[in-house]
């Protein structure tokens, strides 16, 4: 793996046309729902932005914004939380995010018209209870991994 720090010139922001967010899930059977287009993610050296998708925070959601940390290579710091970031191929990087208390307690509030919002736009019976238990640990353990393609 390549340090952060190697992969950006100081001046240089990526921001690519769909990056991936992933959220971490024990059942097999979820799989093939816990994962998301993210269509606003940036990285640079000095920060990391991104929406969380609304299929985990409804669409009241906003853009998390984190700092690079002075003290720590390859992480970013928010008032929600915290991003370590590692380029592990030659045009991605990967940041594994870990919200704070703060953000868990927004998740949880947001909770209710994020399952609305599920239940107005999926169809399919599985895929709404899949979806739905997603955003439900989703919102009790947040957690994720940011894949951008650079």
């Amino acid at each position: 793996m390549k340090f952060l720090s190697i992969s950006f010139s100081l001046f240089l922001c990526f921001q690519s046309l769909a990056d991936t967010y992933i959220v971490p899930v024990l059942s097999p059977e979820l799989e093939d729902f816990n994962s998301f287009e993210i269509l606003d993610a940036q990285i640079a050296p000095k920060f990391l932005s991104f929406t969380l998708p609304p299929e985990l925070g409804s669409t009241s959601m906003r853009k998390v914004v984190f700092e690079a940390s002075e003290n720590i290579p390859n992480t970013f710091v928010s008032v929600f939380g915290i991003a370590h970031c590692l380029q592990n191929a030659d045009s991605q990087i990967e940041c594994n995010i870990e919200y704070n208390s703060i953000y868990k307690e927004l998740l949880i509030e947001l909770l209710p018209k994020t399952e609305l919002e599920l239940e107005q736009t999926i169809l399919s019976a599985q895929e709404l209870a899949h979806r739905t238990d997603i955003a439900r640990q989703f919102s009790s353990d947040p957690i994720g991994v940011l894949i951008l393609d650079i």
